[in-house]
């Protein structure tokens, strides 16, 4: 952090790639996984 003039740029980089993880994660959990479920009693 030391030669970074600006260090709001990579905090805001930081900040939104770990939003957009945790949002991937939520969707595939509430969504996915149940799909899966369903899908797989619907098969079998």
């Amino acid at each position: 952090w030391k030669g970074v003039t600006e260090p709001g740029f990579q905090v805001l980089l930081i900040l939104t790639s770990f939003i957009l993880a945790w949002g991937e994660t939520w969707f595939f959990d509430s969504r996915v996984v149940p799909q899966e479920s369903q899908a797989r009693e619907w098969i079998i």
